[in-house]
């Protein structure tokens, strides 16, 4: 008795196979802002241009939220990296921060990010480079024996 042919040697490795692939569009250029360097009407603006963007992906938050949550935390320091498409408006935001805590009665830090394209823009994990950039100046002296005993909590 022999043995079928493996259903991959029934595959014609010549012959073309038309799959629609729909093309995401580019992210045409991207750029960091320190909220905290700027003056109280250039994060107003900041603000407005963010929020406007985040209804856009996301629902449910006010303006007022917004600017607490993403603009102003109580944290030590925020980063904010804005993706804009090609006619440069803006499609998205990555931002970062970074607050110093006590865990254990250890020096620890805790870093919180959140993100956000218009779904024509998503796709490519735009998003996740940044927030690796920013995390790793502060993973630069961390011993073997913290981060254990960061897991055990």
């Amino acid at each position: 008795m022999q043995t079928p042919p493996h259903p991959r040697n029934k595959i014609d490795r010549n012959q073309r196979v038309d799959h629609p692939v729909q093309k995401i569009p580019e992210i045409a250029k991207s750029r960091v802002v320190m909220p905290a360097q700027l003056s109280d009407p250039e994060r107003n603006a900041l603000a407005r241009q963010l929020h406007h963007v985040h209804q856009k992906i996301f629902a449910g938050v006010s303006a007022e939220e917004f600017y607490r949550h993403v603009i102003e935390p109580p944290a030590e320091a925020t980063s904010i990296q804005l993706y804009f498409a090609e006619d440069q408006s803006l499609i998205g935001y990555c931002a970062v921060h970074r607050y110093r805590r006590q865990v254990h009665g250890r020096n620890a830090i805790v870093l919180r990010a959140e993100a956000g394209l218009v779904p024509e823009y998503r796709g490519r994990g735009a998003t996740y480079g940044f927030g690796i950039v920013r995390a790793r100046p502060t993973t630069r002296h961390v011993r073997r024996s913290d981060v254990a005993s960061f897991w055990r909590v």
